[in-house]
């Protein structure tokens, strides 16, 4: 503490950026990056006591990207310790200040504010919440961000039933986590969907499909197995407990009680201080475990101290579940009026937790409409994001794909093996078009061609205008004897058009070539060769399409 004092004032006597304080500020950032790792591998308060120790320094610097990982670490901290609510006074000044920085940064925020609200059990809050970090996360390039944002909103949809959402979002969630170099989002992610999957199997048991029931704990349990191993790698000995816990129930379930003891007592194993909610958490899963196995007296005991630690620590969301646990090992017992009185405080207790609900959404709504002003500016930045994109991507005159479009389509089909068809259009004699009627008729001819094109073919077929009168269109599954098929569609299309409603008397044709993906290899070499069919059917007569040979093919007048 001494230390960074004198840094203090070294730092406000000599005003001015040096190398010295760029040297402090690398410094400030690297233990910061030591909370967070001592914070996972089981030292959570000697993380916050190492957090708070470079207060003064983090301040004096300034910076808002560095105060924000400061705010956003201590609620972090103080989460995995149990102290929820206060927490969440950090994640609203880590919210905050991300306001000023990039998406990636207010996602981490609302990330970590929906994953306090779900704790909470205000659920319909910490949905949106968590939405909207998802949304904004998407926009930035931030893996982590997105990944633990896309973990956490599956986390919840999950708590509030929807099993089918929990399980798409969380196997995105895992997708992106494996591509991380750090481990632990993906841990949490794993461990995350093992919850999902059990829910499922228990819904299939109660639909009467037992074997479903089986085999759903079994992947729970492996997909729990993969975290606890990342979790013994990496030391995160928050993701250790809470997976060895839920090893131990889902292994209970399905009658592995040697399993799901060697869980509990690895559980005792882990180093590092324990959180209330996790001491709760191993008490009642204790006390399941042995009363499935008939050991009601065990069970008793092990639930009473449940019990009796949500009321010392005033943990409302976790105390009528444990009244409600122990209520029905009484009634196990043959103890029914204790059974009786129990489980009428159990009633009680849920009404005070939805009244401590009620005050804790007072307290916390001033996230949760940021939150949704940050969901639509995240949306809306989206749209514009895929607007500039369609933009990028299409001719701005015909609103058919571009010469960039055409290519990166290309591209994927020759990588994916497909057959197709190249066809290379110009219309003929367009100068004198432009020269007779105008170009204003012009660009009516072309747009009125690009639109007759895009009818003539299918919609998976890509219709691009790559230069003045110049039109590719890429053909999906075609092979060298659909070639005439496809000129002489086109030929008739062109043929029929009605062109004098765009101006009296005017009459367009087409020359076209040919070409099958089967014939050469490479995008160059394709248009390369339908280009030189197109020029054959110009310099033979117009009006006309060469294919496989170059011979030009004239269809007959219609």
């Amino acid at each position: 503490m001494r230390y960074f004092a004198l840094i203090e004032l070294k730092i406000l006597r000599r005003g001015a950026e040096t190398e010295w304080t760029r040297s402090v500020y690398r410094m400030v950032r690297t233990e910061l990056e030591k909370s967070w790792l001592e914070c996972g591998s089981g030292e959570p308060l000697q993380a916050l006591a190492r957090l708070r120790s470079v207060s003064v320094v983090v301040t004096a610097q300034n910076d808002p990207q560095l105060l924000f990982r400061y705010e956003w670490l201590q609620g972090w901290i103080l989460f995995q310790l149990g102290e929820t609510e206060q927490a969440f006074g950090h994640v609203q000044t880590a919210r905050s200040l991300s306001e000023t920085l990039d998406h990636s940064s207010q996602a981490s925020a609302l990330t970590l504010g929906a994953w306090i609200l779900s704790n909470l059990g205000l659920s319909d809050e910490s949905y949106s919440v968590a939405r909207a970090a998802v949304n904004l996360a998407e926009t930035g390039d931030n893996n982590f961000a997105l990944a633990l944002a896309l973990h956490v909103s599956a986390l919840i949809a999950w708590m509030g039933g929807d099993i089918p959402l929990s399980l798409d979002t969380s196997q995105r969630a895992i997708a992106i986590a494996r591509t991380l170099a750090d481990t632990h989002v993906l841990c949490w992610c794993l461990f995350g969907r093992g919850c999902m999957v059990a829910d499922e199997a228990r819904e299939a048991r109660q639909n009467g499909d037992d074997t479903i029931f089986i085999s759903g704990h079994e992947e729970a349990i492996a997909l729990t197995d993969e975290s606890l191993a990342l979790s013994r790698d990496n030391s995160d000995s928050w993701a250790r407990r809470v997976s060895l816990t839920n090893k131990a129930e889902y292994s209970c379930y399905i009658g592995r009680f040697s399993e799901a003891h060697g869980a509990l007592e690895e559980w005792t194993m882990v180093k590092g201080p324990v959180s209330n909610r996790r001491r709760i958490q191993y008490l009642k899963t204790y006390a399941e475990i042995l009363q499935r196995e008939g050991r009601i007296a065990e069970a008793r005991e092990y639930c009473e101290q449940a019990v009796q630690l949500t009321a010392d620590i005033g943990t409302a969301d976790l105390k009528h579940l444990c009244t409600k646990a122990l209520s029905e090992i009484h009634e196990a017992m043959g103890n029914f009026e204790k059974a009786l009185q129990l489980h009428k405080r159990f009633f009680r207790e849920v009404q005070q937790f939805e009244g401590e609900k009620v005050k804790c959404r007072a307290r916390v709504a001033e996230i949760f409409y940021e939150a949704e002003k940050l969901r639509q500016l995240a949306e809306m930045t989206r749209r514009m994001a895929e607007r500039s994109k369609q933009d990028a991507l299409t001719d701005p005159l015909t609103g058919v794909a571009n010469r960039r479009w055409m290519e990166q389509d290309f591209d994927g089909l020759i990588a994916s093996g497909t057959r197709f068809a190249v066809v290379f259009a110009d219309l003929d004699h367009f100068k004198a078009v432009n020269d007779k009627y105008s170009h204003a008729v012009g660009d009516e001819v072309i747009k009125a061609f690009a639109n007759m094109v895009s009818t003539c073919f299918r919609a998976n077929d890509l219709v691009a205008r790559i230069g003045g009168e110049e039109f590719v269109v890429l053909v999906r599954d075609a092979q060298e004897h659909n070639l005439s098929l496809i000129g002489d569609k086109l030929l008739r299309c062109t043929r029929s058009y009605e062109w004098t409603r765009i101006a009296p008397g005017l009459k367009i044709t087409t020359s076209i070539g040919l070409a099958c993906s089967k014939e050469v290899e490479g995008r160059d070499a394709l248009l390369a060769l339908a280009d030189a069919r197109l020029y054959r059917a110009k310099t033979t007569g117009r009006d006309r399409y060469v294919s496989e040979g170059g011979l030009p093919s004239l269809l007959h007048a219609v």
